[in-house]
């Protein structure tokens, strides 16, 4: 009797110290088949408080992407399949290897901006292939999505035009 009550207890203020809601949406979120392809910045705090900043292109469930871009979920985790980096050659390397199936997971308060791509980046390749890809807001449906562009930016300017992302500068 006293087990059961201290596992209540234990679950409920597990459960009222998060957002349970959105950490469980964003596992059914990131389960959804459809995908798009994104280049997102991650800012992760380390130890020491510390802000790390990490750049991946990686596909992401089209739900997922639907949810985060519309506010409708701000916590939880999200999938990054197929994952690819710019490397210090300033060319794109997939992130798959032995030891890795490609997939990364972080957090989704950590993301500090997010962009839509057209097509999925050749590893191999650099700044090149996005030559000529401008992507505008107002042909996210010729993309084959319905979404918009996210980012936490705090600036008040809209950008009706999306350029291709560069490379992070090291």
């Amino acid at each position: 009797m006293v087990k059961n009550t201290i596992r209540i207890l234990l679950l409920a203020a597990l459960l009222t110290g998060c957002d349970a809601y959105n950490e469980l949406s964003s596992i059914g979120a990131n389960a959804h088949i459809d995908t798009v392809w994104t280049f997102t910045q991650f800012n992760v705090t380390e130890e020491g408080d510390t802000i790390d900043s990490y750049y991946y292109y990686g596909e992401i469930s089209k739900k997922i992407y639907k949810k985060i871009s519309a506010n409708q979920l701000s916590s939880g985790f999200i999938l990054l399949r197929n994952v690819k980096y710019w490397g210090t050659d300033d060319l794109i390397h997939s992130y798959r290897s032995k030891e890795s199936d490609g997939s990364l997971i972080f957090r989704i308060e950590d993301i500090q901006k997010m962009e839509l791509i057209r097509t999925e980046p050749i590893a191999g390749k650099g700044q090149e292939q996005f030559k000529g890809e401008v992507i505008k807001e107002t042909e996210v449906d010729t993309v084959n999505t319905d979404v918009s562009i996210l980012s936490n930016d705090t600036g008040t300017e809209t950008e009706t035009e999306k350029t291709p992302p560069s490379p992070p500068i090291h």
